[in-house]
């Protein structure tokens, strides 16, 4: 059986194999256009550059409606560089822009929600045309908050889905390996930013 870091590993691996062939990289211009959009300083770190890129290409994508490329896009590292001010930036597009479904959650209050009773949520939830789930992972440690992600996970395969998370692809693997698969799959984007909070700027 292999180990929770040989597994961590390969998943890591394909993760990065997945770059070349996912979505398709933007003009230089565009991306420029959505810098201005987003209002977002990455203060010439390149890994914030590579976050603005990544979130960049997911909102062109569904702004075109090119529902032959959906998949999932999402950012990992710690608090206090941006991933929430995407999250919402992501979402409050696609209600501009799209007639369709949209839900923005923060992972916390969904899964209250659940053990509340509301246990069809996650069927609501794979309804959405889009579904924004932020600070995945905020009760990490939950046998229940587990399940209930994987859950959410599986019906959301094919739909476009963004996803932030404190995290590490390492942590989500010793939760549960098939988490960690499915965030990579089909053309699934898994970012890893490692740089400083805003606030220790």
């Amino acid at each position: 059986m292999k180990s929770v870091a040989q597994l961590a590993h390969e998943i890591l691996g394909r993760s990065q194999q997945r770059a070349s062939t996912g979505p398709q990289q933007l003009k230089p211009e565009t991306t420029e256009w959505y810098r201005e959009f987003l209002g977002f300083d990455t203060f010439d770190e390149p890994e914030l550059e590579d976050m603005l890129t990544a979130v960049s290409v997911f909102l062109n994508a569904f702004r075109r409606h090119d529902h032959r490329a959906r998949y999932w896009l999402t950012l990992l590292g710690p608090c206090g560089i941006g991933k929430t001010h995407m999250a919402k930036a992501v979402f409050k597009t696609h209600r501009a822009t799209s007639s369709k479904s949209q839900r923005y959650t923060r992972w916390i209050d969904a899964l209250n929600y659940m053990r509340d009773g509301h246990h069809d949520y996650p069927s609501e939830l794979a309804r959405e045309h889009l579904l924004v789930i932020d600070d995945v992972g905020a009760e990490h440690g939950s046998e229940y908050g587990t399940q209930k992600l994987l859950e959410v996970l599986e019906k959301r395969m094919g739909k476009w889905t963004f996803i932030t998370s404190n995290l590490c692809m390492e942590t989500f693997a010793e939760m549960d390996n098939r988490i960690a698969s499915r965030l990579i799959r089909d053309h699934n984007t898994v970012l890893e930013v490692k740089c400083k909070d805003y606030a220790l700027r």
